[in-house]
């Protein structure tokens, strides 16, 4: 299985990922992973990927522009009537406010060729 992380704390994952049985499985090549620093997809010299919200209120928003970029280096294209995603294949942006993540969705996850994770560390995105 291929996973994909896209996050703006790639060492977090890096230096996470290779210890302990985690570090042995990669090893011996059960499953691959890539992780994608998203600020790799800005455009300005300060490689910015958050903004604030533009309904107003509080807190910050990652940019849609820099995520888009990045998912379709990956590969991903706008999902359209006609053109179905690819069934072994999930895009999966985390939130504090979505949907709990339990061994039943584990599961699910796991019997896919392919799992993209956004990481959510904002508000959202706009």
């Amino acid at each position: 299985m291929k996973f994909e992380i896209i996050t703006l704390f790639p060492d977090y994952f890096s230096l996470t990922l290779r210890q302990s049985l985690l570090g042995k499985a990669l090893d011996k090549k059960l499953f691959d992973i890539e992780i994608i620093n998203l600020r790799g997809f800005a455009t300005d010299r300060h490689r910015t990927v958050d903004d604030t919200p533009f309904g107003g209120g509080g807190g910050m928003v990652l940019k849609l522009e820099p995520l888009d970029r990045c998912l379709k280096s990956l590969g991903y294209v706008q999902k359209t009537a006609s053109a179905a995603a690819e069934p072994k294949s999930r895009l999966v942006l985390t939130s504090a406010a979505g949907r709990k993540f339990d061994q039943p969705k584990a599961i699910e996850y796991s019997l896919g060729d392919r799992l993209t994770i956004v990481c959510g560390h904002y508000l959202g995105i706009d």
